[in-house]
Formats: C-alpha cells, sequence, structure tokens
C-alpha cells in the first residue's frame, strides 16, 4: 500500500517461499488447500496491483541504483562503530550520534537510522545482544518449520503458515529497514513469534 520497494519484495518473496514449503510439507493437504497455495501469488499479483498499483512499484525498483542509493555505503562504514565496541555496542538509540563520526565524505544525508536492522542492533547493543535477538527470531523461524511439517490439525498449519511467512517477510524487511527500531512494529512482530511456538506446542484435544 505504501508503495515499498523492499516491503513489497519481502511480501511476495515470503508468499511464495511459504506457499512452496506449504505444498511440500502440509501432510494433511485436501485438493483445495492445493489449489489454494499453488494460485496464492497470481492472485494476490493481481489483486494488489489493481489496488494499490504495483506497476509503480516495478518502476521504482527499475529506477533503483547502487550509484544513486547511499544506504549501501551506510553499511560499510557502519562496521568502524561495531568493531570499536563490539561486546556492549554504542548504547540504545545512539545510532544518529555515533554515525556522523565515522561516515564517509560521500555521505551527504543525515541518517538517524542504518536502514539496516542487523547493523543497527550489532551497533547500539553489541554483537551478543545481536546474536542472542536474532537466535530467539531463527528458533521461532525453525517451531515454525516443524509445526508445518508436522503438526495434523486442521489449523496449526494455517497457524506455522501465518507465522513463518510473517517471520521470513520481517527478515527481509530487516535489510533494508529499520522495524524493530519502532515500538509499534516490534510489539506487534512478537505475537508472530508466539503463534510460531503455539502452533509447535498447542495441544491438541480430541472429540470424544
Amino acid at each position: 500500500m505504501s508503495h515499498s520497494r523492499m516491503a513489497n519484495t519481502a511480501f511476495f518473496a515470503s508468499m511464495s517461499i511459504t506457499g512452496v514449503l506449504g505444498l511440500l510439507l502440509i501432510r494433511k493437504k485436501s485438493l483445495g488447500l492445493t489449489v489454494l497455495l499453488a494460485n496464492l501469488m497470481a492472485i494476490d499479483v493481481m489483486i494488489v496491483g489493481s489496488w494499490f498499483g504495483l506497476e509503480k512499484v516495478k518502476d521504482r525498483l527499475e529506477k533503483t541504483s547502487l550509484a544513486q542509493e547511499t544506504c549501501d555505503e551506510v553499511n560499510r562504514y557502519g562496521m568502524a562503530p561495531i568493531e570499536q565496541h563490539p561486546l556492549a555496542g554504542t548504547g540504545g538509540g545512539s545510532f544518529y550520534s555515533s554515525f556522523p563520526s565515522v561516515k564517509g565524505p560521500e555521505i551527504q544525508s543525515f541518517y538517524d537510522q542504518a536502514h539496516n536492522d542487523y547493523l543497527q542492533f550489532a551497533i547500539e547493543s553489541g554483537l551478543p545482544a545481536t546474536l542472542m535477538l536474532g537466535a530467539a527470531i531463527l528458533w521461532s523461524l525453525a517451531q515454525a518449520f516443524v509445526a508445518l511439517r508436522k503438526r495434523r490439525n486442521s489449523l496449526l498449519p494455517g497457524m506455522s503458515f501465518a507465522a513463518l511467512m510473517a517471520i521470513v517477510a520481517e527478515l527481509i524487511m530487516l535489510t533494508t529497514d529499520f522495524h524493530l527500531q519502532a515500538p509499534a512494529t516490534a510489539i506487534n512482530f512478537l505475537p508472530c513469534l508466539a503463534v510460531a511456538w503455539k502452533a509447535r506446542l498447542m495441544e491438541v484435544q480430541r472429540a470424544g
């Protein structure tokens, strides 16, 4: 809806990846579910394209050039604060004040966020905290994957499908955005992780 290049890329990539995994891993598949997953991409491309202007996103992607963008330079110069403060980082919310001292002359814009949450967490929180946060997310991703493969109740694979798609999309988004720096987005992401665990561990009561 925002015509964001990476947001739309992450959405369609996560939908495609999760759709393929669903077709391969869900044990108790009905014909209707198979048809739905197989046509999900085409249906969503048509709907999103007609409602929100997919052509505008396509044009923005085609016009994107590394020569015009400076985010890749931010990633390169952002390694310096990590090397200087690898364990404890520079402190939460300090990117805007710590980055100007290490950026090169070709970066004229002011960056209050790194536009790469992996980099920003490593700079502000240090490598150990960043790795622990990443481990928690990847562990939740693994739980969703296992639930998609093993759970047979009709509800639980759907829950794991939704959690898997949300986590994959977020992992892609974090490469060029600062989603988890916004409290509202971070709080909304936590239930996605919780759904993955619930789909994997929830006990199902059998009828009768």
